[in-house]
């Protein structure tokens, strides 16, 4: 199944809600400006991030992801794995 933030977001919208943020938590690999995530192979603008990644878990905010906006990935952190709480995982 390929990510596709875009289309999340616009399904959110179309059932009548509201989109302010996207948090994208994933495992990858950051390599220069771009982030390949691991389970689908596909490759994501990065803003603001490592050369290169030293975590598995990788942490960015989704910028950009109305339709006529050129979308990317903004780095937040990376973390060795989330945690396990009350409502599901939640990342350090």
């Amino acid at each position: 199944m390929q990510l596709d933030p875009k289309d999340m977001a616009d399904r959110v919208v179309r059932n009548n809600m509201g989109v302010e943020a996207i948090e994208l938590a994933v495992r990858g690999k950051v390599a220069g400006t771009a982030l390949t995530v691991a389970e689908t192979g596909q490759t994501f603008p990065v803003e603001g991030g490592p050369t290169s990644s030293s975590a598995p878990w990788l942490i960015f905010d989704v910028v950009g992801f109305d339709p006529e906006e050129a979308m990317f990935l903004r780095f937040k952190a990376q973390v060795q794995a989330p945690l396990l709480g009350e409502g599901g995982l939640r990342f350090p």
